[in-house]
């Protein structure tokens, strides 16, 4: 038989994993179209991005090209996702 505080902390756990599960759930979004797999927001089965809404940053003073950009939300993908 559990103790009542450990019926709490179960819930308190379980409450946790479903948050978890429910964070790693993608949506597609149309509007940015991605081709970096190895980045946790990549749809993978399409080039598409998961996110809301991305930040472009620059490495450069002066960017004068594409290549002088980055996507700041990017985040590696773990090797247990995909």
């Amino acid at each position: 038989m559990q103790k009542t505080g450990q019926i709490g902390t179960d819930k308190i756990r379980s409450a946790m994993k479903t948050e978890e599960t429910s964070m790693e759930i993608k949506k597609k979004n149309t509007n940015i179209r991605c081709s970096v797999t190895q980045c946790k927001h990549n749809m993978l089965s399409e080039n598409y991005c998961g996110l809301d809404c991305i930040c472009v940053g620059t490495h450069e003073q002066n960017p004068t090209v594409p290549e002088c950009t980055n996507c700041d939300s990017f985040v590696k993908r773990s090797s247990t996702q995909g």
